[in-house]
């Protein structure tokens, strides 16, 4: 995984202007934070005649544009603006631009061109640079104070000042003439602000938005404020999809209700994302809860879906479990101010429970197995958002009750507008039949078999790749009148993993079998099966025989394929679902515990409806996560 060295180091970049020879010159250095945008000081192209060339630590080279830039003549807005030539490098490497509080004695580290080394790009890791901020007599200008045990040199310019673990804060701007180590640097977003137009700015931080949303490197390595700064990439990136106008609106609007009360609030901020940094980062109180309350307006006041959803997600991860209390206060505070938008009817709705046994080492021997459960939700053929992250639970029986609790909260706020809901509960295979979902109550007593439920694997939940190509094939061969194979009682396949491998194998069959089905409880070996081979649909007897001689076959296992086959038809073994649900809602509101219906298992595994599952080397998993 890279660090902050690496991903600085290769974001910065050496400036080469022409001289008065028409020769090309190394004059300083450079920072890329967005594709197509690379930071400068003033002073460096100010000679330039608005045409540079920028050189990366790998070698690459482009021409480039002077797209904005400040009077060099002096002064501490000494910054400029560089457009790239041509298309943006997809995988171009792009500083993280960060605003945080930052006091006397921090340490900061410099990544700068070093004319003793020319071409060669140096971060010096070791330095140990002291910050304090300076009025410079310009109207809302200050500057960085850098001093350490190392000279600035000329050729470092516009290097990219770093705090460490965070992101860039701003550029170096000069040596100190009267002293032979330290000097001064340009706070960079704000001094962004102060320099480009409002249509130019809004380009350049929605460019470096979407970039940091999308490439999560930077994300991986932030430090001790990592949560929330994980949090504030995933909430600006969402927030470029934002109208102009809308957010002209809504920075008005949040500064008058979140810092109503703040002391010395900054007037230059030009889009969300501004408010969103300083109420996040700099200004007083509870980050989280600041962080919650700042998204959970702004997604309530976006205009669609999916934007809406994956805002609002974000305050439920900044809040935690507070989400809760702080949604209610904020509804009866503010509901003015965060009306729900219509949603369209007839987008269905998808809340996903999964539970999960916790493999937390250290469990004492012959203690209950702890679980844990998380929540998320899809809308339409939108992406899968989290809206409770994975919560531990003493036992499984306590993370059902709490999955209930958090199925019932999602339903009452669930503004569905006419739209059909679905309900899927994956549980771990021990428990798969301890409780059918048509019996299932939510905390008042009131059944959840209003909604269409659907039970799969917890097992399956995440997938590799590999199984999330082969769950479609199969998926799209059964939609095509694909094959169920039947297991009958005391089949030895059914403990046979290299036999059940087979049986499912695609290769040279007429009609695949794509799905499983089985006269009694699966054994290990078939659930090791159908999750390597990614089979759509498995399907069981939850009973098993008395009689388990070979070649018995008059018994209820094979009564019971025999009239589930009759009693589906031409449903197939895709839209058979929906048949057995309403049977078995029927018969349990019916309360006729002994029907057939209430003996049939039937897991469903959806195309889209799982999570990639990560490399093991690919380090921790980004906050917008790869849902499939």
């Amino acid at each position: 995984m890279d660090d902050v060295d690496n991903l600085v180091t290769a974001a910065a970049c050496v400036i080469w202007v022409r001289n008065k020879a028409g020769q090309w010159k190394a004059n300083g250095t450079g920072c890329r934070i967005a594709p197509e945008f690379v930071v400068t000081c003033a002073h460096v192209v100010a000679a330039a005649g608005g045409r540079v060339e920028v050189e990366f630590g790998d070698g690459t080279r482009f021409g480039a544009d002077v797209a904005a830039s400040t009077d060099a003549a002096g002064g501490f807005d000494d910054l400029a603006v560089l457009r790239l030539d041509g298309a943006p490098a997809a995988d171009a490497t792009c500083a993280l631009m960060v605003e945080a509080v930052i006091g006397r004695g921090t340490r900061l580290q410099l990544c700068a061109y070093n004319a003793d080394y020319a071409g060669f790009l140096e971060l010096g890791a070791a330095t140990a640079l002291e910050f304090s901020t300076h009025e410079t007599g310009e109207v809302g200008a200050t500057y960085i104070k850098l001093t350490g045990n190392q000279r600035l040199l000329a050729g470092m310019s516009g290097g990219p000042v770093v705090l460490p673990d965070q992101g860039v804060i701003g550029l170096v701007k000069q040596y100190n003439n009267r002293n032979p180590t330290g000097g001064a640097a340009v706070r960079l977003l704000a001094g962004l602000r102060r320099l480009c137009a409002p249509g130019l700015y809004r380009e350049i931080v929605g460019s470096h938005d979407r970039y940091h949303r999308a490439d999560m490197r930077w994300s991986d390595v932030v430090g001790g404020e990592a949560t929330i700064r994980r949090l504030l990439i995933d909430l600006n990136g969402v927030c470029t999809g934002l109208p102009a106008a809308v957010q002209d609106q809504l920075r008005a609007e949040l500064t008058e209700v979140i810092l109503a009360n703040h002391l010395d609030v900054p007037t230059d901020w030009r889009v969300i994302r501004d408010l969103a940094e300083y109420v996040a980062i700099e200004a007083p109180g509870d980050d989280g809860l600041n962080l919650a309350r700042c998204a959970w307006l702004i997604g309530n006041r976006a205009a669609a879906d999916p934007d809406r959803e994956a805002i609002v997600a974000i305050a439920r991860r900044a809040a935690g479990r507070r989400f809760v209390n702080l949604d209610r206060s904020m509804r009866n505070r503010f509901g003015r101010l965060a009306p729900k938008p219509p949603r369209p009817g007839g987008v269905p709705i998808t809340l996903f429970a999964i539970i999960t046994p916790d493999e937390t080492p250290g469990t004492p021997a012959g203690s209950e197995q702890g679980h844990r459960y998380e929540i998320h939700r899809r809308t339409g053929d939108g992406d899968i958002i989290g809206v409770r992250s994975a919560t531990s639970m003493p036992s499984f029986t306590a993370a059902k009750a709490a999955v209930k609790v958090a199925l019932d909260d999602q339903l009452q706020h669930l503004d569905a507008d006419g739209a059909e809901i679905e309900i899927v509960v994956a549980l771990p295979d021990d428990y798969l039949t301890a409780d059918l979902l048509c019996r299932w109550l939510r905390p008042d007593e009131r059944p959840f078999r209003q909604f269409m439920m659907r039970l799969r694997r917890s097992a399956t939940w995440e997938k590799p790749a590999e199984q999330i190509r082969e769950l479609e094939q199969r998926w799209n061969r059964l939609r095509a009148g694909g094959a169920l194979a039947w297991l009958a009682c005391a089949d030895d396949r059914s403990g046979d993993l290299r036999a059940l491998h087979a049986l499912v194998e695609a290769d040279g069959l007429d009609i695949p079998v794509d799905a499983l089905g089985i006269a009694e409880p699966p054994t290990p070996a078939v659930f090791a099966a159908a999750g390597a081979n990614a089979l759509p649909v498995l399907i069981w007897r939850d009973e098993s025989c008395p009689d388990r001689s070979p070649g018995h076959l008059d018994c209820g296992g094979t009564h019971f394929v025999d009239r589930l086959v009759t009693e589906l038809g031409d449903n197939g073994w895709i839209d058979g679902h929906p048949v057995v649900w309403r049977e078995q809602c029927r018969s349990a509101k019916a309360q006729r515990d002994n029907d057939f219906w209430l003996r049939v298992v039937y897991v469903l595994d959806i195309p889209g409806h799982s999570r990639r599952k990560p490399h093991p080397l690919a380090g921790p998993p980004a906050v917008s996560g790869g849902f499939r």
